[in-house]
């Protein structure tokens, strides 16, 4: 009894508690959006009123420059500024978006897809044998495919959300709740970035690439000026200026190569986490992820998800130019949409088949192994009774 108390006393936290990690969180999820809007705000700011009216309208005499540089350099401002609370708005998408995919209410799930995969109506059954529980319900199948490896069924669902899991579809401590080909966590939005949202981040950095790079273009051609035509001695240099120059150019980089490997993991594809996996799977030298050709070389089974690089473009990012350029949905919340609600993927025949090929022959030799084990096992155990 004394060391179930702390146990009770930790679920049971009080209300003041949960207000105050209420409170922080909320103040933790602010933090990045206020950051965000403060710095672009002023970034804007230097470039209408210093750059353009102070040095290029006023000192440098030509205003019509100046007014062209201010229109590009709002618009761009404006995308930017969309697409960042656009991503946040719409949200990663999660399976709960869909009723359907719910499970029946329930006390008891395994989370780990490698167990014993069986749902018990309350806590008193979980001493039951297995013979005596109860079986999660089939998932949809007219509204949800699998394309699952190494698990003793063929689906997976969530036991903290309890809904059926997707492929491609995690898990988030952060959100809460499994998102819909999840990508990742970004904390610079406080959000989780998936199937819905995912087109809306990489404008974003796209766009915000471009606009440093514009501010950064602009900043240090009226530094070069000032200092090349020694105007220091008859006037000043704007702190502000010198500022912008330098954050422009280190964020220019910074997103610019985020957004460019993003666009790399799109057109192949991936996500940030099967990227990782990929990666992860090399360094531990699977044999799973890999075949051997005529001349007994080792070459990569391929991405079942790569359907080629317009297929695996226009399935994030939308169908036409208007829709690649601006930042306009693209997605379905409808569970009817079978490609276009990020429920379910096209996969690649081919690299499917060789999947599934590979599994097979591993789970064959798995069995041979373990009966080998079994039999040796037998036989030792024969020799010792004999004794």
């Amino acid at each position: 009894m004394l060391i179930s108390q702390p146990l009770i006393m930790l679920k049971q936290r009080p209300s003041w508690l949960v207000s105050c990690e209420t409170f922080c969180c909320l103040l933790a999820s602010l933090f990045p959006k206020a950051f965000f809007t403060s710095v672009i705000t002023w970034s804007i700011f230097v470039l209408i009123f210093i750059c353009d009216q102070d040095y290029i309208a006023s000192q440098y005499d030509k205003p019509v420059l100046a007014s062209c540089i201010s229109i590009g350099g709002i618009l761009l401002f404006f995308l930017c500024v969309y697409t960042y609370y656009k991503t946040i708005w719409v949200g990663a998408g999660s399976p709960l978006d869909f009723n359907i995919l719910k499970l029946p209410s329930i006390d008891y799930i395994s989370s780990n897809p490698y167990e014993n995969t069986s749902i018990s109506v309350n806590n008193d059954q979980d001493d039951l044998p297995e013979q005596s529980r109860s079986f999660p319900p089939e998932p949809p199948a007219d509204h949800i495919i699998f394309h699952t490896f190494s698990q003793s069924k063929p689906y997976r669902y969530c036991n903290k959300c309890q809904v059926w899991k997707p492929d491609r579809t995690h898990h988030c401590s952060s959100s809460g709740k499994c998102i819909l080909r999840m990508d990742h966590y970004c904390p610079w939005f406080a959000t989780c970035i998936g199937f819905r949202n995912q087109k809306f981040f990489i404008q974003f950095l796209l766009y915000s690439g471009i606009y440093c790079g514009y501010l950064f273009l602009v900043s240090s051609s009226i530094l070069y000026v000032f200092f090349a035509n020694e105007l220091y001695g008859d006037g000043f240099l704007s702190i502000n200026l010198v500022i912008l120059c330098i954050l422009s150019i280190s964020f220019s980089i910074a997103l610019g190569g985020f957004g460019l490997f993003s666009v790399y993991l799109l057109l192949n594809n991936f996500t940030t986490i099967e990227f990782q996996e990929k990666r992860w799977s090399k360094q531990g030298n699977s044999s799973f992820i890999y075949e051997f050709d005529e001349r007994g070389k080792k070459q990569n089974l391929g991405h079942i998800y790569d359907i080629g690089y317009k297929k695996n473009w226009t399935s994030i990012m939308g169908n036409t130019w208007a829709q690649w350029l601006l930042p306009i949905g693209c997605t379905s919340n409808s569970i009817y949409e079978k490609y276009n609600n990020g429920v379910n993927f096209e996969i690649n025949e081919e690299y499917y088949s060789k999947w599934c090929n590979n599994l097979q022959l591993q789970d064959q030799l798995n069995q041979q192994l373990a009966d080998y084990k079994n039999r040796i096992r037998a036989e030792r155990e024969t020799r010792t009774s004999n004794v």
